[in-house]
C-alpha cells in the first residue's frame, strides 16, 4: 500500500503544479482545466505501474474520458460558432 500512497501523492503534486501554472498564466476557461486534468490523469496512469496494479481504474478512466470529450466538444462549439 505504500507504493500506492506515494503514487497518489506524486499524482496530486503533478496535478497541483498544472493547475497553479494555469492560474498564474491567468486562464479563466474551465474547459482548459478539465482537459489538462484528463491529460495529466491518462499520462500518469500510463507511466505509473504501481497505481494501475493496485486500484481498479476503469470506471474512473471512463468518467475522465467522458469529461475530456465534453470539454473538447464545448471548446470546438465555442470556436466554430
Amino acid at each position: 500500500m505504500e507504493n500506492v500512497d506515494r503514487s497518489i501523492a506524486v499524482f496530486s503534486a503533478v496535478y497541483l503544479v498544472g493547475v497553479i501554472t494555469l492560474a498564474i498564466i491567468g486562464n479563466k476557461q474551465p474547459d482548459v482545466y478539465v482537459t489538462l486534468s484528463a491529460l495529466i490523469y491518462f499520462v500518469y496512469i500510463s507511466v505509473d505501474d504501481a497505481l494501475r496494479r493496485s486500484i481498479r481504474l476503469m470506471p474512473i478512466s471512463m468518467i475522465v474520458f467522458a469529461a475530456f470529450i465534453v470539454a473538447v466538444i464545448y471548446r470546438l462549439s465555442t470556436m466554430l460558432g
